[in-house]
């Protein structure tokens, strides 16, 4: 987060013990470069406000602490301005009154519209399918508090408009329980909230000009039907409400990031496995790319020709730069710490199977080293991509034990453009999953490792891939974390249900596609050894699929083993919990891909530094 031309301000995830806390680090432009001013413990959220001078939220009991620094003073202690109760979503300046506009949900998640026999419990009211009620509130920096009004439904995202307006994401259901999101716009008084829709589209990520007239959105496309998801640019003209689309390749998927002036949009897109930068200008529609040599993971401007992005790729552990878009660009200013065990060599490849671009990354052992094992890893999604790094599905671990990993980027995967999103559309099981399988074939043959052991494994989407690929191939191995099977199952009691509904159709009306395009884990191959782990708290996908997935193995015979977390989410997030995860992995991957048949399993794995 840029702050003025001279500072900016980097969030980041710091380990202590086995769970991790959020500081932000600021950093200070000096005669020689780039330098780290001070850190803030436990800052989650920072908006710069003026100059020089920033707010921060960090979380203080069950509410957000709002406090107020000012860079340029470092003597200078900060200042609490309010505490919020409950929990702050969305956080922004607007320039035009000098304060915060902000949303939050109170803790006890009560509204005006709670029923008022359950008004005093501790329960969340919801409208409809939305699920969450958040109410919006201007608060300036000496500590007044004022709420405002809001139409109901509200998502959470929000900015701000001139003349005083807000402008705030809404949903509503549709016929057949699709449920649209758009924006809506009002003012403070009595006026009317005026929405904006885009049919067949959803709007989200709302961001305001510089000048406050104008609005850019990101809208996906796509609903029940032969239509496949897409994402395309647009820009909201808060004074007409009208819409207008960004010129762009529909190939590639332009997301905006930020605003450089009135007129200058920078956004991200990815092309293959790279997330690159571009400039449109909205004066005449025309978009350049700038090359920054690896994926970018988040952008902000300094001004209207400078930015500060954090990068990152498979084998490019996070580091910050801060460069001219319209000169040199890249300035190193912090790298992450040295990742101990970091070996091996990376290689791209593009494919095209039946008609449909693909891709993997194969991640090889050392020269020299003998391939004991490809271990098919499969990413989330199912539109992602393997273009950054990750901590959490990693591959390095597994080659500095002498696997060849291959990242695959079966059909859906974003970057490949429609042709291979239109495989995959309403077709996890016949078209990723057999897309998938293909294409796990075709680097067997390619690379010369149909001999040796093959194993796969995935998180949520990508652990239905590796279930999916262990009923159709010999896979020594499967490894699945919070993964959805049973498609109508998890629909129902998935807090995303809007998303299944989007792509599938409702389960109730639409019971036998959700079945054909479901994995059953009774079809697994005899001889695969299965890990399924899940987060007890997760919303997403439902932790007792795998507890089902895992009763059904057992009963048919396979080596099946559960473990479950009860204090994580969808995705593993507590370093100490990641770190056991690998090991008792690794440890089976290297049980999986002995040569001895009846081999003792292994007592201990190193793994490396945590």
């Amino acid at each position: 987060m840029a702050v003025g031309g001279a500072y900016f301000v980097l969030i980041v995830e710091v380990p202590e013990g086995r769970r991790t806390v959020t500081n932000a680090i600021v950093y200070e432009r000096g005669l020689t470069g780039w330098a780290p001013q001070r850190v803030i413990r436990g800052a989650g959220r920072v908006v710069p406000v003026r100059k020089s001078e920033i707010v921060f939220a960090r979380t203080a009991g069950r509410a957000q602490s709002i406090s107020y620094l000012d860079l340029a003073r470092p003597d200078m202690p900060e200042t609490e301005i309010r505490r919020v109760p409950g929990r702050v979503g969305s956080l922004l300046w607007r320039p035009d009154e000098e304060a915060l506009l902000l949303t939050f949900q109170p803790p006890d998640g009560t509204s005006s519209e709670m029923p008022g026999a359950l008004r005093t419990t501790k329960a969340n009211f919801s409208l409809a399918d939305t699920g969450e009620l958040w109410r919006v509130a201007t608060l300036s920096l000496d500590g007044s508090f004022r709420e405002e009004r809001c139409p109901p439904a509200l998502t959470g995202e929000m900015t701000w408009a001139e003349g005083g307006r807000m402008a705030g994401g809404i949903a509503r259901e549709e016929r057949g329980g699709v449920q649209r999101y758009g924006l809506a716009v009002w003012g403070p008084g009595e006026g009317p909230v005026e929405e904006v829709w885009l049919d067949g589209c959803d709007l989200s990520g709302p961001l305001t000009s510089p000048g406050g007239r104008s609005v850019a959105l990101v809208a996906s496309s796509g609903g029940f039907g032969p239509d496949h998801l897409e994402h395309h640019p647009y820009v909201l003209d808060l004074v007409e409400l009208t819409l207008r689309p960004v010129p762009t390749d529909r190939e590639v998927w332009a997301v905006p990031q930020c605003w450089l002036s009135d007129t200058r949009l920078l956004a991200t897109s990815e092309r293959g496995s790279v997330r690159t930068l571009q400039v449109c200008d909205l004066s005449d529609g025309t978009w350049s790319e700038r090359d920054t040599g690896s994926s970018v993971l988040s952008v902000s401007a300094t001004g209207a020709d400078r930015v500060v992005a954090i990068h990152s790729g498979v084998g490019t552990p996070p580091y910050l730069t801060a460069g001219d878009l319209d000169g040199p660009y890249e300035e190193r200013v912090e790298s992450s710490a040295p990742v101990a065990g970091l070996t091996g060599r990376l290689e791209r490849h593009r494919v095209v199977l039946g008609e449909v671009p693909m891709g993997y990354a194969l991640c090889l052992p050392p020269r020299g080293v003998r391939a004991r094992g490809l271990i098919a890893m499969f990413h989330g999604g199912p539109t992602m991509s393997w273009c950054d790094w990750s901590w959490r599905w990693n591959p390095w671990p597994f080659t500095r034990l002498g696997f060849t990993v291959a990242l695959v980027e079966p059909p859906m995967s974003s970057g490949y453009g429609t042709a291979n999103m239109a495989a995959g559309w309403r077709a996890w099981r016949s078209g990723i999953g057999a897309g998938a399988v293909a294409l796990v074939e075709e680097i067997r043959t390619r690379h010369g490792l149909a001999g040796v052991p093959l194993l796969a494994m995935g998180g949520s989407f990508g652990g239905y891939l590796a279930l999916h690929t262990a009923c159709e191939l010999d896979v020594r191995l499967a490894v699945a974390h919070a993964s959805p099977l049973d498609l109508s199952g998890v629909a129902y009691g998935s807090a995303a249900l809007w998303s299944w509904v989007r792509e599938y159709g409702h389960p109730l009306h639409e019971g036998p596609l959700y079945a054909g395009q479901s994995v059953r884990p009774e079809r697994v191959r005899p001889g695969t050894r299965v890990l399924l782990s899940h987060g007890m708290a997760d919303h997403l996908v439902p932790y007792t699929e795998s507890v089902r997935a895992h009763r059904i193995l057992v009963r048919e015979g396979v080596d099946s083993e559960l473990v479950l977390f009860r204090d994580e989410g969808h995705a593993l997030r507590q370093p100490g919990v990641v770190a056991d995860w690998y090991r008792w992995t690794a440890r089976a991957c290297l049980e999986a891909a002995a040569t001895t048949p009846g081999q003792d399993r292994f007592s201990s794995v190193d793994m490396g530094s945590d």
